[in-house]
C-alpha cells in the first residue's frame, strides 16, 4: 500500500473518531436519565471502536470482516437512533459510515449501502419531525452522504 493511502485512511479514521466524540456531547445532553446516558456512551464506543479494526491494507476486494463491521455499526445507529429519538446528533454519523461503505467497497456495492443509510434517516427525520417539516431537509441530508460517499472514494 502507498504510504500516501496509508496516511489518507488514519486521517479519515481519526476525523471519524472525533466525529463521534463531537456527536457523544450533544447526545449525553440531550438524554435525561443517567442510565440511558450511559447506555449511549457505551454504544458509541462501541461504534467508535469497531472503526478502529477497518483494515488499513489495500484490498482491492472487501473481504467478509468490513462487511461484519459496517453492519454492526449501522445496526448499532440504528439502534441508538431508536432508543434515543431526542438525540438528534446521531444522524450525522451516517455520513461516517458513508464514507467508510465507499472507502472499502466497490462503488456499486457502496452506493447500495448509501441508499440504504439515506432511507434509514429520511424515515428518521420523517418519524421525528414529520413529513413537511422533513422534507427540506432530506435531499441536502441525502446529498451530503453521496457527496462525502464520494469524495472518499476518489480517495481510493
Amino acid at each position: 500500500m502507498k504510504s500516501s493511502s496509508l496516511l489518507s485512511i488514519n486521517l479519515l479514521a481519526a476525523a471519524a473518531l472525533l466525529t463521534v466524540l463531537g456527536v457523544a456531547v450533544p447526545t449525553v445532553l440531550a438524554i435525561d436519565t443517567l442510565l440511558q446516558r450511559w447506555l449511549a456512551l457505551i454504544l458509541l464506543a462501541a461504534l467508535a471502536g469497531l472503526t478502529t479494526q477497518l483494515p488499513q491494507d489495500d484490498d482491492d476486494a472487501p473481504d467478509k470482516k468490513i462487511y461484519w463491521i459496517l453492519g454492526l455499526q449501522t445496526v448499532l445507529l440504528l439502534a441508538m437512533l431508536l432508543v434515543f429519538p431526542q438525540a438528534e446528533a446521531l444522524s450525522i454519523l451516517f455520513y461516517i459510515l458513508s464514507v467508510e461503505a465507499m472507502l472499502y467497497f466497490p462503488a456499486k456495492t457502496g452506493l447500495i449501502w448509501l441508499a440504504g443509510y439515506a432511507i434509514a434517516a429520511v424515515v428518521f427525520q420523517i418519524s421525528r419531525f414529520g413529513f413537511t417539516e422533513s422534507l427540506s431537509s432530506l435531499a441536502a441530508f441525502a446529498g451530503g452522504l453521496l457527496l462525502f460517499g464520494l469524495v472518499s472514494a476518489a480517495l481510493r
